[in-house]
């Protein structure tokens, strides 16, 4: 009897190891990188591309466009805030001259998640969000808030579970370039949703395989570092009367994800339901002639 049972435990102990090690391989492929326009390949499928039309937007504080009125208003600021490709800055000027609002926005490139690939179809876990393209913003020299001076910022990427904001940085005044700066703490953080299918699995139909994933949602407000702080005071070459005025902008401001599609894109989805209507009106027409020559 003991000899018989011996076959079984060992075919016991085989199938827990089977187990275990399935888990851990599992385990592994939980971490999961999502990249605008391109579905990725993992175990069992694909990981679906992110949306092209995803942007982390940033809206500047009411303080820091204090800031940049003060460095800036003796040129108007023309050319002293833009954005490196794929990014983009848009502005609003009032008519008495001053900056009244700014949102700089870049494209959602990369988005790392955690999936539960052997668990039920659930939505991914974000973890980084990360965006390119850039901003730069130059201090013109005014000989009162400023000595003259640039800064360049690029790469930001969201960590969500530290709400923490990083970024490159490339500033003049012997700054240098700097890659992954802790730049900003996120307060009030908010809630990032994706839609779509984050797995599409090989033997899908190509219509549910390959959907672009969307992210919306609010990652916080912006809460800049005192190093970080001190890196664009340097970069700008500010003198007292602008240190003055960065020290009195403690929130810069609020980072959102967004997916909202190109005008081209727009026009193209809205041509598409035109023709879709105009198709439909014509098989009426020619339902009606048919009835009408029965």
């Amino acid at each position: 009897m003991a000899n018989r049972a011996v076959p079984f435990v060992r075919l016991a102990i085989a199938s827990l190891l089977m187990s275990t090690l399935a888990k851990g391989a599992l385990a592994q492929a939980d971490t999961i990188v999502f990249r605008s326009g391109e579905p990725t390949a993992i175990w069992g499928g694909l990981a679906a591309p992110l949306s092209t039309d995803a942007r982390l937007a940033w809206d500047w504080a009411p303080a820091l466009l204090t800031v940049a009125n003060a460095i800036g208003f003796q040129t108007s600021f023309k050319d002293t805030i833009s954005a490196s490709s794929p990014g983009s800055v848009i502005e609003t000027v009032s008519a008495r001259g001053q900056l009244s609002s700014l949102q700089w926005q870049g494209q959602v490139d990369k988005v790392t998640a955690t999936l539960d690939i052997g668990g039920p179809v659930a939505p991914p876990t974000l973890k980084v969000i990360q965006s390119a393209g850039g901003l730069n913003w130059v201090s013109p020299n005014d000989d009162l808030t400023n000595s003259g001076g640039q800064l360049a910022l690029s790469n930001l990427r969201v960590d969500l579970p530290t709400q923490t904001v990083y970024a490159d940085v490339l500033g003049d005044n012997g700054v240098g370039y700097l890659a992954d700066v802790r730049a900003f703490s996120l307060q009030d953080a908010g809630t990032i949703t994706t839609s779509g299918n984050a797995i599409c699995f090989m033997d899908g139909p190509p219509a549910s395989r390959c959907t672009p994933m969307t992210l919306n949602g609010s990652a916080g407000t912006l809460v800049p570092t005192p190093d970080f702080k001190n890196l664009v005071t340097r970069s700008l070459g500010l003198l007292p009367a602008g240190i003055i005025a960065m020290d009195t902008a403690s929130r810069w401001g609020t980072l959102t994800v967004t997916t909202v599609p190109e005008p081209t894109a727009f026009i193209q989805w809205s041509l598409g339901l035109l023709g879709m209507a105009a198709l439909s009106a014509r098989r009426k027409r020619h339902s009606h002639t048919a009835r009408a020559l029965a």
